[in-house]
C-alpha cells in the first residue's frame, strides 16, 4: 500500500477542529489514518471527539494491557476502524 505523510501547521486552539476536518473531509473513503498524540488522555479525548463525528476509531496507549492493544491494532488492520489514534507506544 502507498503511504502518505502529511503535516499541517495551525494554532493550538485550532488543532482539534483542523484534525477533525482533515480526517472527515480530506481522507478518501476506504483510506486509513494514524494519529499520534502525546498522552493517554489526548488519545482518549481525540478518540471520543472522532467517534462523536461518526468515525470508527481504535485507540492504543501505553497503559493498555497487551491483549487490548492487540485487539485495537487488529481492528485497524481489518479495516474495521478508519483511524488509529496512538501514543508513542505504537513505535514499540
Amino acid at each position: 500500500p502507498d503511504l502518505k505523510v502529511q503535516f499541517f501547521v495551525c494554532r493550538a486552539e485550532e488543532k482539534t477542529a483542523a484534525l477533525t476536518y482533515l480526517v472527515k473531509e480530506l481522507v478518501n473513503p476506504g483510506e486509513q489514518t494514524i494519529v499520534f498524540a502525546a498522552t493517554k488522555h489526548h488519545v482518549e479525548y481525540l478518540g471520543g471527539l472522532m467517534r462523536d463525528e461518526g468515525l470508527q476509531v481504535a485507540l492504543v496507549y501505553g497503559e493498555m494491557d497487551q491483549v487490548a492493544r492487540n485487539i485495537s491494532v487488529a481492528k485497524f488492520r481489518a479495516q474495521k476502524a478508519s483511524v488509529l489514534c496512538v501514543t508513542d507506544v505504537a513505535a514499540r
